[in-house]
């Protein structure tokens, strides 16, 4: 049995609303590619049910997305280290504007 063009479109388009699913949440999303990988692997290479062409575009397909979230996931480490000094930075003016007042106030 060998599946169509669209019927591997179709299924990888299943596969990125399944992801879909899980929103921001990354470890689980790379928890998911795992599993995706082993049963492409199961399927496809145990059992060959499509042509290699085919077989290419789901590989291709899956890896790109496993580092479209690798990047996610150094882009969103990136934005919690900006955000914590961002954060620290205000609490720094913060004080220093206090400070300030303080001192203006005990003149």
């Amino acid at each position: 049995m060998e599946l169509t063009y669209s019927e591997v479109i179709e299924m990888l388009n299943r596969i990125l609303e399944f992801l879909d699913f899980f929103g921001n949440d990354i470890d689980a999303m790379s928890n998911k590619f795992d599993l995706i990988r082993k049963k492409v692997h199961d399927i496809f290479v145990e059992k060959p049910l499509i042509p290699n062409s085919a077989e290419t575009v789901l590989s291709l397909s899956i890896d790109k997305s496993e580092i479209l979230a690798k990047g996610i996931r150094g882009n969103l480490t990136k934005i919690k280290r900006d955000f914590v000094k961002l954060r620290e930075e205000a609490k720094l003016q913060i004080q220093m504007q206090t400070a300030a007042k303080q001192k203006r106030s005990a003149y």
